[in-house]
């Protein structure tokens, strides 16, 4: 879940719907249709397994709009995309194993900005990819420090030219605009690894990582590096892959994909009612053995998106919605891909289960 759904506005991109069927394989395993309420657009996917597109389209609404997808009834929608936004997206890769989008997405304060969500889902399933998925832990760790280093490369080639060049106001700022970041990019690399700090794309033959910019929101039309991105071919990358990523690029090889509990749509019951929950992957502290967790979750008959935050310590989560009314909180534990626990609140107790 992208954490700033309230105020993102996201930039619908006309070239990126032109470029939307411009693939290189053409084996094209799902079908994209442009969803829009006339100014809003997402994408909406189908083919002959309903199974997977269900996965698919419940994850991109929920993790991109924090809501189940616009249901159609004659060709017309029964649920408004938020005011004021539109969105766009490109496809990237579309073959038999895997669906790869973009949805461009930008929000407004100081500065007006933009900014690319990737997602990846398996063509078989319609299973949401994410990063453990297609690298190993030891993979993860070794290509964060590698990725952590071309960007510190890139901090000193920009402070370097900055130096040799005409000194006024806005570079001074710029100097120590970089110069922090350096510092802080150079201090992380002494750390163990806990948090993988890029977003990636899958594409045909590459996979593209993007890394935070130096500058906040305030500090944007300072930087002129903006965001990192740093692309490795499949070949570079053959080190750090899992046998399942190592599948995603090979032309003969197939591996069976496994979901998690964790960064997957999940569907079940609290006790007689049908719900849609979809957690984020536990996020890792050195200060503490418990892991953070956060999501959402839907009753399927309002499909109104309930904040869930928490946290994970061994096989058991522990969460809380977020209102400040009534606390209520959700006891899971997880058994493979399956949590099963309770619900409470209100003075009553309900069992809930649910699983990919």
């Amino acid at each position: 879940m992208h954490s700033h759904k309230t105020h993102l506005l996201v930039i619908a991109c006309t070239s990126w719907l032109n470029n939307a069927s411009a693939q290189t394989n053409n084996e094209q395993v799902y079908h994209i249709q442009r969803h829009t309420d006339g100014t809003n657009v997402m994408p909406l996917v189908s083919s002959s397994n309903t199974q997977a597109d269900k996965r698919i389209n419940d994850y991109l609404f929920i993790d991109a709009l924090s809501q189940l997808p616009t249901q159609l009834q004659t060709k017309k929608t029964i649920t408004t995309m938020p005011a004021s936004t539109a969105y766009g997206y490109q496809v990237v890769r579309n073959d038999r194993k895997v669906l790869s989008l973009n949805i461009r997405m930008g929000y407004c304060g100081a500065y007006c900005e933009e900014s690319n969500a990737s997602y990846h889902f398996d063509a078989q399933t319609g299973h949401h990819i994410g990063l453990t998925d297609v690298f190993t832990k030891q993979g993860i760790a070794q290509l964060d420090a590698k990725i952590n280093q071309l960007n510190i490369t890139r901090i000193e080639r920009t402070v370097k030219h900055l130096k040799s060049s005409k000194r006024n106001d806005t570079t001074e700022a710029q100097l120590e605009l970089y110069s922090d970041c350096l510092s802080s990019k150079k201090e992380r690399s002494k750390t163990p690894f806990n948090t993988f700090y890029s977003t990636f794309q899958i594409n045909n033959r590459t996979v593209t990582f993007t890394s935070d910019r130096c500058s906040n929101h305030a500090m944007r039309a300072l930087d002129d590096i903006g965001d990192f991105d740093n692309s490795m071919s499949w070949t570079q990358l053959t080190p750090y892959f899992t046998a399942y990523g190592k599948a995603l690029f090979s032309p003969t090889a197939n591996d069976t994909f496994h979901p998690s509990a964790f960064g997957q749509v999940l569907y079940g019951t609290l006790g007689n009612a049908r719900i849609t929950m979809l957690l984020e992957p536990p996020q890792t502290s050195n200060d503490t053995p418990e892991s953070t967790v956060s999501g959402q979750y839907f009753y399927d008959q309002y499909k109104t998106s309930i904040e869930l935050y928490g946290s994970l310590k061994d096989n058991a989560i522990t969460l809380t919605e977020n209102d400040e009314r009534t606390p209520k909180t959700i006891t899971l534990t997880i058994n493979g891909a399956s949590l099963s626990g309770y619900w409470q609140g209100e003075g009553k107790i309900y069992p809930i289960r649910v699983k990919p």
